[in-house]
């Protein structure tokens, strides 16, 4: 796959020459391969989160009635902020919640950076949507970077981001102004919709523990589909390695497609 668009072109794989800040070739000579150690220092992290939104999603009706602050701690969809936006004061939801959505961004830059268009694919293979959106945002991210950045910072804008050379002070900027603003635009449509928010969470307040089960029970097949297909986001340091180390470029390397988080909102 190649990155195309104005002002960015793809990066190479780690030994190739890598991207400068404008997002092309910089012609100073090859990369060094990042050593385990960093990757297990970008990866971890990576596989904890996913292992925690993926808690948070199968038990939600249970958390948003008795710790609606973790809940958005664990996993931080659009969804799950609105509906504790109604339970949760203004500061600690912005801080755990600028905490959750930020905390994989910089992790998913930097391995952009370092491996260039490997992370790309492997990104897009575990964590992008399936649908004609990726192609098109591949092409053109050149072109709308600093929004795309600002407005849906996920695994593939993140690491694209790394990959065409965007300067990492710019998307550290764009990335806590974009959170921060989605986030208060979050708070306040909560708080406009108080009233019908209100009678959702309480309906499943009522019956939280069959909602419970039930979550639990699609988030459960949900794992197990997306393991059979081969695009699931639970995956081992050793299929990382593989992949961004040159071994896993085809069908066998990071699985077919990912799933997508249940919104495009984050593109993740």
């Amino acid at each position: 796959m190649v990155l195309d668009g104005e002002g960015s072109t793809g990066a190479g794989p780690p030994h190739d020459e890598g991207p400068d800040r404008s997002g092309h070739q910089s012609g100073a000579g090859p990369r060094a391969q990042p050593s385990r150690r960093t990757l297990v220092l970008l990866v971890a992290p990576i596989i904890a989160l996913v292992v925690a939104s993926t808690i948070g999603n199968a038990i939600w009706p249970a958390l948003l009635k008795k710790h609606p602050l973790l809940l958005i701690g664990l996993d931080g969809r659009n969804r799950f902020l609105v509906l504790a936006s109604t339970r949760v004061s203004l500061v600690p939801f912005m801080v755990v919640g600028f905490l959750r959505r930020v905390a994989s961004d910089p992790l998913f830059f930097v391995l952009g950076y370092l491996y260039g268009d490997r992370a790309v694919r492997w990104v897009e293979r575990r964590f992008a949507p399936d649908t004609d959106l990726v192609p098109w945002l591949e092409k053109n991210f050149g072109r709308l970077a600093p929004v795309l950045v600002f407005l849906f910072p996920g695994s593939l804008i993140c690491v694209l981001a790394g990959a065409t050379g965007m300067s990492p002070l710019v998307f550290g900027l764009l990335n806590v102004s974009g959170t921060l603003a989605i986030l208060i635009v979050l708070y306040q449509f909560g708080d406009v919709f108080n009233g019908p928010v209100s009678a959702f969470t309480g309906f499943i307040d009522r019956h939280f523990r069959v909602f419970t089960a039930i979550s639990i029970l699609l988030t459960i097949y949900w794992l197990w589909d997306q393991r059979r297909r081969g695009k699931s986001e639970m995956t081992s340091l050793a299929e990382v390695e593989r992949a961004l180390g040159g071994e896993g470029d085809g069908e066998d390397g990071g699985g077919g497609g990912a799933a997508a988080d249940d919104d495009g909102e984050r593109l993740q």
